[in-house]
């Protein structure tokens, strides 16, 4: 199954977090100890690294270094944690990016997430982002509100689209889909879209941030790259490198046109 996660001790000294998966076939476990040699290799700032493996039964155990902070979507999504400023949201976004850029461009073969969510992301002492569960995705079925709700291959793309998800959810201080909402505001994305259009797109903004905080020109280049991510033409959405490249300066967005067109 997709598997739980636990706290626990090493030593005195050393907390760590353990994700317990259950596989039910000799198949799946044979695909999941292969999975866990690629992902050991492998080591970035901005991802949760995996420490060691072990195995009881059908029952396989992920050993992880513990990010003290927790998840990304608790800052977000509820009220036990302080409000997140500006600065710390747009380093957020850009500690993932360059995450996903690892993992899908400078590994020695390409790892696709496959499950890019608030709640896989987890904030250090210092709220630097840490991208964990990752290396694991081929098939599931797909949990976001943009993308239609079937059964998708997990590939580059859907890496792409579900970062951009979280880019605008990030900005946004609200969860991608919210069906108690009125109908215009219930996908997150058709709102920022739909706030671009009225010329009111920075209102679309978490009310929680201070606004003498903002800095406009970062807010509005980050929602519009959540767009270009989540356009629903996967030829049109860009590769992680260039994500961190316009997310850096380095390279200009595309024009309004590329990116409003087919959201």
């Amino acid at each position: 199954n997709s598997g739980r996660f636990f706290r626990g001790q090493l030593a005195p000294e050393e907390t760590i977090a353990v994700k317990r998966i259950t596989c039910s076939t000799w198949q799946q476990r044979r695909s999941l100890i292969s999975q866990i040699f690629t992902i050991s290799r492998i080591a970035h700032t901005n991802l949760t690294n995996l420490l060691g493996y072990g195995r009881q039964g059908n029952d396989i155990y992920l050993v992880y270094e513990y990010v003290s902070n927790g998840s990304l979507d608790r800052f977000l999504f509820s009220n036990d944690r302080p409000v997140l400023n500006w600065s710390e949201r747009f380093n957020i976004i850009k500690g993932v990016a360059r995450a996903l850029e690892y993992l899908h461009g400078e590994c020695r073969r390409t790892i696709i997430h496959g499950n890019v969510k608030s709640s896989n992301v987890l904030l250090d002492n210092e709220l630097h982002a840490r991208l964990g569960d990752y290396g694991q995705g081929n098939m599931q079925q797909s949990n976001t509100g943009h993308v239609a709700a079937e059964l998708v291959e997990q590939t580059v793309d859907t890496d792409v689209s579900a970062f951009g998800e979280l880019t605008i959810e990030i900005v946004c201080g609200r969860r991608a889909i919210e069906p108690t909402r009125p109908p215009q505001e219930i996908s997150l994305v058709n709102w920022v879209l739909q706030g671009f259009r009225n010329g009111n797109q920075l209102e679309c903004c978490d009310v929680r941030i201070n606004r003498e905080e903002l800095v406009e020109r970062e807010v509005l280049l980050v929602l519009k790259l959540g767009l270009l991510c989540t356009n629903r033409s996967p030829k049109v959405r860009p590769v992680m490198r260039r994500v961190v490249e316009y997310l850096d300066g380095t390279e200009p967005l595309p024009n309004d046109d590329t990116i409003f067109n087919g959201v």
